[in-house]
């Protein structure tokens, strides 16, 4: 049978949403990943008998496992551990191996609030943060498991990479997971090509996970179902073919580097309507600096027409958002750059106009130019947002043609 695990998020700025819990999301993806299913979320505030209540709940239930986040800082609204403790009765104790790690983080030893932290509940596991200055533990009790990590979600990360994931492979069951990144087609036109094999499933999963403009799949089975796993495999390959940009979970802008960067090519940008969020979301992935050579923000039509030689008569005749307009956008950015490839992009994000959604771009790559115009729906930031993957798949699709 496998084991399931609660998730209890601590934190008054968690409750009243001033935070995001993206701890709980990334949590629930990597226990899924060694066979730990997640089977309840709980928020609470900073408070000791809501903290009791969701403990009293989870040693009630079937499941093994509780990964608590927040409430181990220095401050006195931190009390998680002390409550925790005790809970289950368990004496704090000063921990040298905390001490250590607190001592490394500043340089210096702490004689403040800091202190509290180097506490820990008897005999508990220690989980190191590297970091920050609050280390988690990990604490057996009454045949469950509870895991205590910090609430910053760059600190707790690589803690539960490091210090729990291991530890946590002994409860777990071995998986077969399969993670695909799609571009370019919609969720539901892919829903209809996928249904019958979807239908026909019986050992695997086949769940999409929607982004704004980019889609997750992942194909999960039971490491003792493989020859079925692979059957489904190759025909969801099959049928979502070259819509299919990555197989390891990778995001349209790591493939685009990675190809850019493969080739030995430069890639330049004129960005009107997405005002450098094309070249922004490049140099996001390492190695961007192998790749991108310029960028530039021509928002105005006076800046099409002085930086890129756009024609004024143009965009009077054909509307500053045509394909006329992108394409010479696109042949003005070659002349100056000389890059290998060139994107230039014109449209309307919106809110307000007629032709709210409208985008047009071109990508110029061994001196053949193509043009397109795209209609996107959502507010300002989904259409750019949109736009910008659109354009990055199309990319891609040009280059490895």
């Amino acid at each position: 049978m496998k084991n399931t695990a609660y998730l209890l998020s601590v934190g008054n700025e968690v409750l009243s949403g001033r935070v995001i819990n993206t701890n709980a999301s990334f949590l629930a993806i990597e226990l899924e990943k060694i066979g730990i299913e997640v089977v309840k979320v709980l928020t609470v505030a900073d408070d000791a008998a809501s903290i009791d209540a969701c403990l009293d709940e989870f040693m009630a239930s079937n499941s093994k496992i509780m990964i608590t986040t927040g409430g181990l800082g220095p401050t006195h609204d931190d009390f998680t551990k002390e409550e925790i403790a005790k809970y289950f009765g368990v004496e704090l104790v000063e921990n040298s191996e905390a001490k250590q790690d607190m001592f490394n983080y500043f340089g210096e030893a702490r004689v403040d609030s800091n202190l509290k932290q180097v506490y820990q509940p008897k005999g508990a596991i220690i989980v190191h943060n590297k970091l920050g200055t609050a280390d988690g533990f990990i604490l057996e009790q009454n045949g469950k498991v509870i895991i205590s990590l910090v609430g910053p979600s760059y600190e707790m990360q690589p803690m539960f990479n490091e210090g729990v994931k291991p530890y946590l492979l002994k409860y777990g069951s071995e998986l077969i997971i399969k993670e695909y990144t799609v571009v370019g087609r919609s969720e539901s036109s892919l829903e209809n090509d996928l249904k019958e094999l979807v239908a026909s499933c019986v050992n695997v999963n086949v769940a999409p996970y929607c982004g704004n403009g980019k889609i997750r799949y992942q194909l999960t089975a039971d490491a003792k179902y493989l020859d079925e796993f692979n059957e489904v495999k190759d025909k969801f390959e099959k049928i979502v073919g070259a819509n299919i940009v990555s197989k390891d979970n990778e995001s349209i802008e790591e493939v685009v580097v990675k190809s850019l960067k493969a080739k030995g090519l430069k890639i330049s940008f004129a960005e009107s309507m997405t005002g450098g969020m094309l070249s922004e979301m490049l140099t996001s992935v390492s190695g961007a600096s192998n790749v991108i050579d310029e960028s530039f923000v021509t928002y105005a039509a006076s800046a099409k027409n002085k930086i890129l030689g756009v024609s004024l008569d143009t965009i009077k005749k054909c509307d500053v958002v045509s394909k006329p307009v992108a394409l010479e956008m696109v042949n003005g950015l070659e002349k100056i750059t000389n890059s290998d490839v060139c994107v230039a992009i014109t449209g309307y994000a919106g809110p307000d106009g007629a032709d709210v959604g409208k985008v047009c771009y071109a990508i110029k790559y061994k001196k053949i130019v193509s043009v397109f115009e795209k209609h996107f729906k959502g507010n300002r930031n989904m259409i750019r947002e949109r736009a910008v993957r659109d354009i990055l798949f199309n990319v891609y699709c040009t280059i490895n043609k």
